[in-house]
């Protein structure tokens, strides 16, 4: 299910939702202000850039949520990097602008735009290392899928047959039952016949480790393709 990209990586959910918190308190603060104690035609106290901020993170979110609802996180990682990195320039100055002032709305403000920095640059550090960055070496190795022609014959059982064809040409290689574990969870592409899903941890029998998608049995005896960088042997 597609949401439980989101919602099945606590890693994701966690810094997701801590983000969603940030970009609340940031709201009720502002809402608080001008609800409750703006003084008569004061129109400056929170600048309209403040709220273009609010209105920016809230999109923001809903940019990464999609992001990782639909799969797409490796496509739109430098894209979703340099929106963060815009937010986080504008939040400087507006927070400094608004934690010494004396009304408890633009404190709480201040406060929630402080979270959301916080939480901005948990993102950068998704993004930018550890899983982050070895999704986004996948790139290469799901682009060059794209571009091999692949004819796998898939028996159940302990008896294989399969061929498997790269732009080098026929390359067989029996593995026996060498084993492998799975750093990150991988769902297969819907397109892809051929590709099988797996979760981080799952060990998976290797049939074939020619190229950058290697030929792996499961338990329950499927077999499929799978992304080498999301495996390691036992």
């Amino acid at each position: 299910m597609a949401l439980s990209r989101l919602f099945g990586n606590t890693v994701y959910l966690g810094t997701f939702t801590l983000s969603l918190i940030g970009w609340i308190i940031s709201l009720v603060g502002a809402l608080i202000y001008v609800v409750n104690e703006k003084p008569a035609g004061d129109v400056s106290a929170i600048v309209s850039e403040t709220w273009f901020i609010i209105a920016y993170n809230g999109a923001l979110l809903v940019f990464i949520a999609l992001s990782i609802i639909g799969n797409y996180v490796t496509n739109f990682r430098l894209a979703t990097l340099v929106f963060i990195g815009y937010t986080l320039s504008l939040m400087v100055g507006h927070i400094s602008f608004y934690i010494y002032r004396d009304q408890t709305g633009l404190q709480v403000l201040a406060a929630g735009l402080i979270f959301s920095e916080v939480t901005w640059f948990g993102w950068v550090l998704i993004l930018g290392t550890g899983e982050g960055a070895e999704l986004v070496q996948s790139t290469s190795a799901v682009k060059s899928h794209n571009n091999r022609h692949s004819a796998i014959s898939l028996q159940r059982g302990s008896s294989v047959s399969k061929t498997i064809y790269s732009e080098s040409g026929l390359l067989p290689k029996e593995m026996g039952q060498i084993q492998a574990r799975a750093l990150y969870s991988y769902e297969a592409n819907p397109e892809d016949s051929n590709e099988i899903s797996f979760t981080k941890g799952e060990e998976l029998d290797v049939i074939d480790t020619n190229g950058k998608w290697w030929q792996v049995r499961k338990a329950d005896g499927r077999l499929g393709i799978a992304p080498s960088n999301y495996l390691e042997f036992i």
